[in-house]
């Protein structure tokens, strides 16, 4: 059981699926998550979303890889010319999570929290993970203050904690050059 912005979750996964509950989320909270998580989907900048179940706060999406640190030894490919398939190096991984995030932004969201866990590939493809700290960057709502007070002990300020959104995935392995191979 883990713990979010919108209260206490639990997430499992079953036949190709990763499902979040929300076991204690307000109504607004709930709003909320799905606005965000619906544009994600409609867009293409999280996994697929299977199903939502408005009775029990479920959301069933299509499972994917983390790109995390724990599990450096998976990595994103490139498939050039339709045929060879390769790892894609440090750089082409910076620059296509830099794109992703700079799409959020246009469509006017910040993501909150994100870190190599809360970003996932398929194929060649990118992806959002963990939507529940997303956020409205033209609103700046009350609850996105909390957050960066009390969730994040945030001193800066409001510009620069939706800019971190570039900065917060970054760790030290996308430096150092490493062979791996992919799955």
């Amino acid at each position: 059981m883990g713990s979010s912005i919108v209260g206490r979750t639990i997430t499992k996964t079953q036949d190709g699926m990763f499902c979040k509950t929300y076991l204690e989320i307000s109504h607004d909270q709930w709003y909320r998550l799905l606005t965000v998580v619906n544009m994600l989907d409609e867009m293409f900048m999280a996994p697929k979303v299977i199903k939502i179940d408005y009775i029990r706060h479920e959301i069933w999406y299509k499972e994917i890889t983390p790109l995390d640190c724990q599990n450096s030894s998976i990595r994103p490919k490139i498939i050039k010319l339709g045929h060879e398939i390769r790892e894609m190096n440090n750089q082409e991984i910076i620059d296509n999570i830099t794109e992703l995030i700079s799409r959020l932004h246009v469509f006017g969201f910040a993501h909150g929290d994100l870190h190599m866990e809360n970003i996932g590939f398929e194929g060649t493809n990118f992806y959002l993970l963990d939507p529940d700290t997303m956020f409205n960057i033209k609103k700046h709502e009350r609850w996105v203050d909390d957050l960066m007070r009390v969730g994040f002990d945030w001193e800066g300020t409001y510009e620069e904690f939706v800019e971190y959104d570039y900065k917060g995935w970054q760790t030290d392995w996308l430096e150092e050059p490493k062979k791996i191979v992919c799955e």
